[in-house]
């Protein structure tokens, strides 16, 4: 088993299970907005299963599944889980891998390949993975890994939003079910007549509420606000507001907002009160909130701003400062017109002008910093209203500055290619075995003699080919669409001018769980190569059979004096019936050679003729001495 996984510090283990009982997810019916993140992973990572899994003390537990029937897997399978994760990570599984552990699970027997990245909840506890895997071992790429962890963030976002969610709902049915606390209350404070919900919320009767005073019912710590209150109220105001904690039934005490009004003929006054504990808490939790907001707003790694649709900067986190080449203190009230430079200011008002319309916006700004170094951002808007209803828009930005530099290093070397091919008239083609779409690039157009709106069809393409050569690409695609296999042909086809011409094709096949969905490759017109080829072997057919039947000993060969041919004669007059062949070093046949003899090779290699009238040549045989006259000479290639 071969991974690579980065670790961080550790968290307890029960401090993650407590944390993951929080989100109450466990057990949960499917929701599509978790099978759409699985499903998402397996299109991304290009792989038949996708899987949410949480893990307790007893099982990983499967929230939601892609290419897989089990619900869970046994906490054994630790393969399935590492703990102390924090990013990305890919395993390889050897065949038979569930050999390790005591049970073994047949749906899960094939896998060889698994990819996963951890749910990391914004208190640093892993409460499960995302993960896909495949049957076959596999890389993902580094866009399918950087788009793993983006669905795993989204994953961990919808499970806070989705907590969030249970406890406004239950905030809501509570506060929806308080009724308003409705009394009449005497000039010495006691109560005269309380509504069923006061009573219900004090637990008393309301012969017990009449002989009960207001300052029994409120917290101690209240009575000398509240006594203040009261004598406004005598003083002759009309209406006073005021808040204090009253003592529930159970004996503790809720926040009650509470509003009085004298009746000027009973010298009594009616109070309507509200239980606003909720409310308070609420607000509570809003601060809270918005302190944890600071801590993203200053953490983040990635820009967050917020303008008017003028431009005038509202706020900008020390990141996106930075981003921008700037500190956050040199950018106090200034506008995205100080920030930018003057040859971006006509893109600005346009994104503004769209955001107003549309209320977002997307693009990408790319940009000198004050320093001269170039940045590249992609920014994502939000129209928003205050609670004033002032619009303003909310800003993230990522900075892509790498990615734009790579997308450029990648159009410059596709740009390359494709005059290198031209140089080379080596031209493209693919089809979409699906939807029987056939592409060929400019340069295969031109070999075909076609133009360039030409748009080709399997049915035209296969038609150029010459019948004998017809038949022999129609094989190739045929084996091709049935397994994955390669060719590489040297073939005939006429243009449409009329014109025959040889062309080496080249192709492969690609397949989809099974099933071919492309035939790509390249075709190169090589008829002038090929030419020459066959004149060449024309000419050194004739040349052969010429020396091979020619009545005296003659031999050639070549510079490495390796034979190329050799009369009959010669074969027979040096004894070489059982040794001769095409290929053969010429040192090997004659091995007694001197190395006088070995120059003289040399020498007629460099362009000099050299002959004997007599010479001593001993037979291969060893056995024999034959006097000899000899010529030896040069030859060479029609282009010298």
């Amino acid at each position: 088993m071969k991974n690579s996984i980065k670790t961080f510090t550790h968290i307890d283990i029960n401090k993650c299970f407590n944390a993951l009982s929080t989100y109450k997810i466990i057990g949960t019916a499917a929701e599509e907005e978790f099978d759409r993140i699985s499903k998402l992973a397996s299109l991304v990572c290009n792989t038949p299963i996708a899987l949410i899994s949480f893990k307790d003390n007893q099982r990983h537990w499967f929230k939601s599944k892609i290419g897989i029937e089990l619900d869970e897997l046994p906490i054994e399978i630790e393969f399935f889980y590492n703990a102390k994760s924090e990013s990305a990570f890919e395993v390889t599984l050897e065949e038979g891998w569930q050999h390790n552990y005591k049970t073994f699970i047949p749906e899960i027997s094939d896998i060889r390949f698994i990819a996963g990245f951890p749910l990391i909840d914004p208190d640093g506890c892993n409460l499960g993975m995302l993960c896909v895997m495949d049957n076959i071992p596999r890389v993902l790429n580094e866009e399918q890994r950087l788009a793993l962890g983006l669905l795993a963030d989204n994953l961990i976002s919808l499970l806070i939003e989705r907590k969030k969610h249970d406890g406004l709902s239950q905030f809501e049915k509570l506060f929806e079910l308080s009724g308003d606390l409705l009394s009449w209350i005497g000039s010495d404070g006691l109560f005269k007549k309380a509504n069923p919900a006061l009573l219900d919320m004090v637990g008393l009767s309301q012969e017990q509420m009449c002989a009960t005073s207001l300052f029994e019912f409120m917290h101690p710590d209240d009575h000398e606000s509240a006594v203040s209150y009261l004598e406004r109220i005598k003083a002759g105001e009309s209406v006073v507001k005021f808040m204090f904690r009253g003592r529930h039934k159970t004996g503790e005490y809720r926040y009650v907002q509470c509003t009085c009004s004298p009746d000027p003929e009973s010298g009594q006054f009616f109070t309507l009160a509200r239980d606003v504990t909720q409310e308070v808490l609420k607000d509570k939790q809003i601060e809270e909130s918005e302190a944890r907001f600071r801590t993203v707003f200053e953490g983040s790694q990635s820009m967050i701003a917020t303008h008017d649709l003028e431009g005038k900067l509202l706020s900008l986190n020390p990141a996106g400062a930075t981003m921008l080449g700037f500190t956050p203190d040199e950018l106090k009230d200034k506008t995205l017109f100080d920030v930018f430079p003057s040859t971006e200011w006509d893109r600005l008002r346009v994104h503004l002008e769209s955001i107003a319309v549309d209320g977002k916006r997307q693009n990408q700004l790319t940009f000198d910093l004050p320093n001269g170094d170039r940045r590249s951002i992609l920014f994502n808007h939000l129209l928003h209203l205050s609670a004033k209803g002032d619009k303003y828009v909310i800003s993230n930005g990522t900075d892509i500055t790498d990615r734009y530099l790579i997308e450029k290093e990648l159009e410059l070397a596709r740009k390359m290619l494709e005059e290198t091919s031209s140089i080379a008239g080596i031209g493209g083609w693919q089809l979409n075995v699906e939807k029987q779409l056939l592409y060929w690039s400019a340069i295969t157009k031109e070999i075909h003699g076609v133009p360039q709106s030409y748009e080709p069809t399997l049915e035209s393409a296969i038609l150029f080919y010459t019948e004998k050569s017809r038949e022999i690409i129609q094989h190739a695609v045929e084996v091709a669409m049935q397994s994955i296999n390669n060719w590489d042909l040297e073939l005939q086809i006429t243009n449409a001018q009329g014109r025959t011409i040889w062309v080496r094709a080249l192709g492969a096949s690609e397949f989809e769980n099974g099933v071919c969905t492309r035939l790509y490759g390249t075709f190169q017109d090589i008829d002038e190569k090929k030419t020459i080829q066959l004149e060449r072997q024309k000419s050194e057919a004739i040349l052969s059979a010429f020396v091979q039947h020619t009545p005296v000993a003659v031999a050639m060969l070549d510079k490495q004096m390796n034979y190329i041919a050799a009369s009959n004669r010669w074969i027979s007059d040096f004894s070489l019936e059982n040794s001769f062949a095409v290929g053969k070093s010429y040192y090997e046949l004659f091995p007694q050679l001197s190395n006088e003899a070995k120059a003289r090779h040399l020498r007629i290699l460099a362009g000099a003729i050299e002959v004997s009238a007599e010479d001593n040549i001993i037979l291969a045989d060893f056995a024999k001495v034959r006097h000899v006259a000899w010529e030896m000479r040069p030859w060479f290639e029609f282009d010298g």
